[in-house]
């Protein structure tokens, strides 16, 4: 064979060419395809795919770690309330059951022509020499108005009242005093009495009273001397007299400014002794009643 002859292709040559060609063709097609789609579509493909996997990431960490309950403050704490006035109750003239004096006494006069009553009171101060403002009233067996109370020693002022306690007065001293006071025939009629007492420093004042009866004659000659009670919602009473003749009187009284409903329970050497008329008595506000 010289140089001017050339080698003739082969079928296999001629196959491979056009799988060649076909392969160049389809190429070109998808370039084509994939530049009409642009950035934007190729863009949002990716983003769909990336929200996918996000979305499949929340829902792992969630189920790994539950949602965590806010804390609560359960903690008790006392209230700050204000203080208040404190009332003691401090009893009245001896006087004769209702209806004794309509007997034959031919002996003796139920009235006493020289008895006295009075009302002795006694006060402590801070340490800073804060007396604490007191005040009386004689209360009524049927109030038509709520009464004006006495006044004893003067109020203080209400930071006093209210403020915190005092460890000393305004030099830094330390001052302790005392209030004693005693009134004449504090009640018209020989009711019982309401002494109240403010508070100072925030708690209540420091207070006592004591009444006294004194007659030389008449049926109730004789001296008598109580301390004052003061109010609580339960009191134990001891000493009523049931014996054949003797007359046994108690006297409630409510020195608040609130209607009160009192339930006495009475109780002998056997145990409880039923007692009519005992429950539910309502007192209103200032109001006294000897049962």
């Amino acid at each position: 064979m010289t140089d001017e002859q050339e080698p003739k292709p082969t079928e296999a040559a001629k196959e491979h060419d056009t799988a060649s060609t076909e392969r160049a063709r389809r190429r070109e097609a998808a370039l084509r395809r994939l530049s009409k789609t642009g950035p934007s579509k190729r863009a949002a493909a990716v983003f769909g795919i990336g929200a996918v996997a996000a979305v499949a990431a929340m829902t792992v960490a969630g189920s790994l770690w539950a949602a965590t309950t806010p804390d609560i403050d359960t903690d008790a704490r006392p209230a700050e309330l204000p203080a208040t006035q404190t009332f003691s109750v401090c009893p009245g003239v001896p006087m004769l059951p209702e209806g004794s004096e309509n007997g034959a006494d031919v002996q003796f006069s139920a009235d006493s022509s020289d008895a006295v009553s009075a009302l002795a009171v006694a006060a402590a101060s801070d340490l800073a020499g804060n007396i604490p403002g007191m005040a009386y009233f004689a209360a009524e067996s049927s109030p038509d108005e709520e009464p004006s109370p006495t006044q004893i020693t003067d109020s203080l002022a209400e930071d006093v009242q209210q403020g915190p306690p005092a460890t000393a007065g305004t030099d830094g001293t330390v001052t302790n005093s005392a209030h004693f006071e005693v009134i004449s025939d504090p009640a018209e009629e020989g009711q019982p009495i309401a002494l109240g007492t403010e508070p100072v420093g925030g708690t209540p004042g420091i207070a006592s009273g004591t009444t006294q009866y004194a007659a030389t004659d008449g049926d109730l000659a004789g001296m008598t001397a109580a301390a004052c009670t003061p109010a609580a919602h339960q009191h134990w009473l001891t000493g009523a007299t049931t014996t054949t003749g003797t007359t046994s009187v108690l006297t409630v009284t409510n020195p608040s400014a609130t209607n009160s409903t009192v339930d006495l329970s009475v109780f002998g050497a056997d145990g409880p002794v039923a007692a009519s008329g005992a429950s539910d008595i309502v007192l209103a506000p200032r109001q006294t009643q000897s049962l």
